[in-house]
């Protein structure tokens, strides 16, 4: 990556068989205590990887969504503690919705982080520019809340899936929906727009990306944009 002057981000997840980091929550303090001891023995780890290989940025925390609304001060500490043993930028990926919208520790991060899965739009069939203006009123969203911390905004994650009608659910799973790469590069195509005439979002890792550029899959219905419409999109826009 730093060959090709990219910027790099770590960004370690909590994987969770049936489930998801913001399911998280302890139903006593000295339960808590114990989380965020064995959290933060986790995450230092990366924090340490991250200062020996010069990455730019480490993200402390992924969709933690009951956990960062319910002790503020624990993340603030947690954050005091990972700055004591790596130097560069700090974030932390919220959930789109309420954990993005609420969390009060943004001031305490170098930027805030957006794992953005906001709908686009309720519409089965969409049309002109639908999804533009459904996009446009999410980075409304956006811009409030960096307006009241003033920090820069990446979205930490963005992306949908190859089938059709994406931008109803863009979290969820491809269930039985049918492969359409038409309608995932549509969404693409949509937050590009959005953005160039609302610039407020100030980076974008899109979802997902993997290390395997090589394999193709032939109705490949996952976020994957590689070898698909929605890669023309990105180029052409980026």
């Amino acid at each position: 990556a730093k060959r090709h002057g990219m910027i790099t981000l770590l960004k370690p997840h909590v994987w969770i068989s049936g489930g998801w980091p913001g399911e998280v929550e302890m139903q006593s303090e000295s339960d808590w205590d114990l989380f965020f001891d064995q959290y933060y023995q986790w995450i230092s780890h990366y924090a340490l990887m991250a200062e020996m290989y010069n990455v730019e940025a480490l993200c402390i925390g992924v969709e933690f969504s009951k956990a960062t609304l319910a002790k503020e001060h624990k993340w603030r500490a947690l954050i005091d503690k990972i700055r004591a043993l790596y130097s560069g930028q700090l974030t932390y990926a919220a959930n789109w919705g309420e954990e993005f919208e609420s969390i009060r520790f943004w001031d305490q991060l170098d930027f805030i982080g957006l794992n953005c899965y906001y709908p686009l739009s309720v519409k089965q069939k969409v049309k002109g520019n639908d999804l533009v203006e459904g996009f446009s009123e999410i980075l409304k969203k956006v811009h409030t809340v960096k307006s009241r911390f003033g920090k820069p905004v990446v979205l930490t994650e963005i992306g949908f899936r190859s089938i059709e009608t994406p931008w109803l659910q863009p979290h969820a799973e491809s269930g039985q929906a049918a492969f359409n790469e038409d309608d995932q590069a549509m969404c693409y195509d949509a937050v590009f727009k959005a953005m160039s005439r609302y610039p407020v979002v100030d980076g974008i890792l899109w979802w997902k990306w993997p290390t395997t550029l090589e394999v193709q899959f032939e109705n490949d219905r996952r976020f994957v944009p590689s070898g698909k419409k929605a890669e023309q999109v990105i180029e052409r826009w980026f």
